[in-house]
């Protein structure tokens, strides 16, 4: 997948499950897509030269963390 697909795919996948405020950072190989759900942040990382994709939910609760983790992962 080509770095500005997973990057595409990243804010539909967040934006879907729920997650605010989308930023990016990074550049062309390696990008980070970061959200928030109320006290929740989300993070997906594209690091295509690795052939990569990491997903990242911190918060509060870690149950419902790593509930957003899992649907954000299996909506990707």
């Amino acid at each position: 997948m080509a770095n500005s697909q997973c990057v595409r795919r990243a804010i539909t996948v967040l934006s879907q499950v729920g997650f605010r405020n989308i930023d990016t950072v990074g550049g062309n190989v390696d990008t980070s897509v970061y959200a928030a759900n109320g006290n929740y942040t989300g993070v997906i990382r594209c690091i295509t030269r690795q052939r990569m994709i990491v997903f990242l939910v911190t918060g509060p609760e870690t149950s419902r963390a790593s509930g957003l983790e899992s649907r954000i992962s299996n909506s990707f």
